[in-house]
């Protein structure tokens, strides 16, 4: 049950249920950064606070610099169009959607407004998030609500800082790719803390590690997926992405007898 807390704490942060989303891309880049054919280095990560909406951005100083667990993913290096990607990115209602009629396990999740978004389940709690920050290369979230462990467990609150990093160019091969990298902030009450550090201790920082990594494959992993099986990936993007970026599958008629 502890570890469903944590997950869920930490899953809520963006309305997510913890995926079983299937790993296609590469753990390891496949240039080595810094390397010219490759997508470019990363932007630095720096928080410019005077950029955030003043209606939270005191709380998001507090959760990132005074987080309960803060971890960031690995440096990935996927091929795919790094348009669709940043769409993907900007739409994790419409993201989920598909992953769902993929067959991944994914809640859906709900567009309040542009660029907030919103999920609830009547037995874990509830999460509100909204893209605060958006800039080439950069996109950051805010988010808080309260989640449960089970139906019958008080709910604790939280607040979170989602920060993706991420940058289109080649990969070795001259194809499209994209490089990227997530920072994940929690801030919990102190009594959350207190049971998340007497339950887990130092499994807390790995839970949140796969999870981290399970919220970089699911905004990467439809990317990726419109590049290696276009076909599959039309079938769910038809109608949905916008055409421009929906992968075209070119299909070959079969020869007559």
């Amino acid at each position: 049950m502890y570890t469903k807390w944590v997950a869920l704490t930490a899953v809520a942060m963006i309305g997510l249920v913890a995926c079983s989303l299937p790993c296609h891309a590469q753990a390891e880049p496949t240039v080595p950064p810094g390397q010219l054919r490759g997508p470019d280095q990363l932007p630095p990560l720096r928080l410019a606070y005077d950029q955030f909406p003043d209606n939270v951005r005191e709380r998001m100083r507090i959760v990132v610099e005074q987080p309960t667990l803060a971890r960031g993913g690995i440096v990935e290096t996927f091929g795919c169009q790094p348009d669709l990607y940043t769409w993907l990115l900007d739409n994790p209602d419409k993201t989920s959607n598909m992953w769902r009629q993929l067959g991944a396990r994914c809640v859906p999740i709900t567009k309040v407004e542009p660029d907030v978004f919103s999920w609830s389940d009547p037995d874990y709690g509830y999460v509100n998030w909204r893209l605060v920050h958006r800039e080439n290369g950069m996109r950051v979230w805010f988010a808080d609500g309260k989640v449960r462990a089970a139906a019958l467990v008080p709910a604790n609150s939280f607040q979170a800082v989602l920060v993706a990093r991420y940058r289109g160019g080649r990969d070795g091969d001259g194809e499209s790719a994209v490089r990227h990298q997530y920072h994940l902030y929690l801030k919990t009450d102190g009594k959350a803390a207190a049971v998340v550090a007497r339950l887990l201790g130092a499994s807390a920082p790995k839970l949140l590690d796969q999870f981290v990594a399970q919220l970089q494959m699911f905004f990467q992993g439809l990317a990726w997926l419109a590049d290696d099986q276009p076909a599959r990936a039309r079938g769910v993007m038809r109608g949905v992405v916008p055409n421009n970026l929906t992968p075209v599958s070119l299909d070959v008629p079969s020869m007559a007898p």
